[in-house]
């Protein structure tokens, strides 16, 4: 018998019912934590809104002003890093063209050459830090 889900209390358990006992006790987040994280991310629209944001924000900054962007998690920070390594090309041409006619010009360069991620210090202060990444990027 299906009934309505009411609480999260309850989707929570259902997560909770469907993962094997023995995966169970190896976890260290709670293994509805994703669920959560994914609902929350679609009913934002988070990825739309970070990949609108990272689409425009060349025009927002001044020339040497600073671009730094945190992260959570991959989804986001592969948006944030490919946009990055969009803006920092030269030339946009297909490598078959003999000469550049895009005339595409480099508008930023990266700061951070891999995304910066927490030390064990500052996890310890800041356990919600753990999954957090920071790019930076200063334009041109």
């Amino acid at each position: 018998m299906h009934q309505p889900i009411r609480s999260s209390k309850k989707l929570a358990q259902i997560v909770c019912d469907t993962v094997p006992k023995k995966a169970l006790s190896s976890r260290r987040i709670h293994p509805a934590t994703k669920v959560f994280m994914a609902l929350r991310i679609a009913v934002n629209k988070e990825l739309e809104r970070l990949a609108s944001f990272m689409e425009n924000v060349a025009d927002l900054l001044n020339p040497e002003g600073r671009l730094c962007v945190l992260s959570f998690h991959s989804l986001e920070d592969r948006i944030v890093k490919h946009r990055i390594r969009e803006l920092e090309k030269e030339c946009t041409c297909p490598p078959s063209f003999p000469i550049c006619v895009c005339k595409t010009k480099r508008v930023v360069r990266s700061l951070t050459r891999k995304a910066l991620k927490p030390t064990e210090q500052e996890i310890r202060v800041n356990p919600m830090a753990r999954s957090v990444r920071l790019r930076g990027a200063e334009k041109i």
